[in-house]
């Protein structure tokens, strides 16, 4: 009879994990950088999650999950070589837009919400570094940059341990605070220029600062240590 040691088992532990992408459900969906373009391979993971409308795109495919924030304007660009679709949530979802190509321009989003991206590779063609390869890309989260140029502001410590501090020229219409996976954790309308948010109670990881102002909104990244 043969012998199952111990390295034996944590190598196929290891196999197994390897064959799950982190962003396989919605539920653990990737917060998107506004135009920065993220890229997957359905060589190395994807399940068929179930998850999302039978109608769009293809859900006896592979597929993985990104998520991204609506901004003031309710309209942003979504760019993929693959097939999408775009829900307002994870639980009890509504399909908002089906799409697939570049320069898809979604519009009339509520301002400030989290909308989940399932992407599934269809067909799997070589495209990138391997066969495999596919992206995605939301533009328009940031609308304009050229407000936050003259309208300096200051965000620190970033790591922060307890206390965040924001720092502006002018005020500012409201200031959000989001998990990873898209929930709102704190919403507030700052009154002066000098804001203090209180992340004492967070879990260390990475959070979504969004500072709103009246035409324009910033995304940063905060890591509680």
């Amino acid at each position: 009879m043969n012998k199952i040691t111990l390295a034996t088992l944590l190598l196929f532990f290891s196999i197994s994990l390897d064959l799950f992408s982190q962003n396989d459900f919605c539920s653990a969906s990737i917060a998107l950088n506004p135009d920065e373009t993220a890229i997957g391979n359905t060589n190395s993971g994807g399940t068929v999650s179930g998850g999302g409308s039978s109608a769009c795109p293809h859900p006896l495919f592979n597929d993985y999950w990104y998520s991204f924030i609506a901004p003031p304007s309710g309209e942003v660009t979504v760019s993929s070589d693959s097939d999408f679709a775009i829900y307002n949530s994870c639980v009890g979802a509504t399909l908002v837009y089906c799409g697939t190509g570049n320069n898809n321009v979604v519009q009339s989003l509520q301002d400030g919400a989290t909308y989940y991206i399932q992407v599934v590779p269809f067909p799997v063609t070589c495209k990138g570094l391997a066969c495999g390869d596919f992206s995605i890309m939301v533009s328009g989260n940031v609308l304009s940059n050229e407000e936050f140029a003259t309208n300096q502001f200051k965000v620190y410590p970033n790591p922060v341990s307890d206390v965040l501090k924001i720092n502006t020229q002018k005020e500012l219409k409201n200031i959000q605070v989001y998990n990873i996976l898209g929930k709102q954790l704190i919403s507030i309308v700052p009154n002066n220029l000098e804001t203090i948010l209180d992340f004492s109670d967070f879990s260390s990881g990475h959070y979504i600062l969004k500072l709103n102002s009246k035409h324009a909104s910033k995304i940063i990244k905060v890591f509680k240590k």
